[in-house]
């Protein structure tokens, strides 16, 4: 099956799968889902939420991404209002950024808190 035929769901959980060095069956095993439903989503079903819940949960990203590649959401439905001027900036420039770049961004933040803490203690 060729790149351009697969759903853009089933393409990120392929990406992700190549990223991380394993393949749809440990993964679904991971995700506690029947390996079945793999074969489905490599044929172009659409999965159930709760399936989506499950991947996404297994992949360790947020489950908004998943649901959006599966059409189930769009940027507005995740789009998070914040009253404050440079949350609203910091969310702008976010969806400027390439889903590729994001887990590094996160992995960055995530750093730069934990440094933070141990500056403050």
């Amino acid at each position: 099956m060729t790149q351009e035929t697969l759903t853009p769901l089933c393409t990120m959980v392929e990406s992700w799968l190549d990223d991380n060095n394993t393949n749809g069956s440990a993964l679904f095993k991971k995700a506690d889902l029947p390996n079945a439903l793999y074969t489905q989503l490599k044929r172009g079903s659409e999965p159930q939420p709760k399936t989506i819940r499950k991947l996404a949960d297994a992949m360790n990203i947020p489950r908004g991404r998943l649901f959006k590649a599966a059409g189930y959401a769009n940027d507005e439905d995740l789009w998070v209002v914040d009253r404050d001027p440079v949350i609203e900036e910091i969310f702008l420039y976010w969806q400027k950024i390439p889903e590729s770049k994001k887990d590094l961004m996160l992995h960055l933040l995530k750093t730069a808190s934990e440094y933070e803490t141990e500056e403050l203690e």
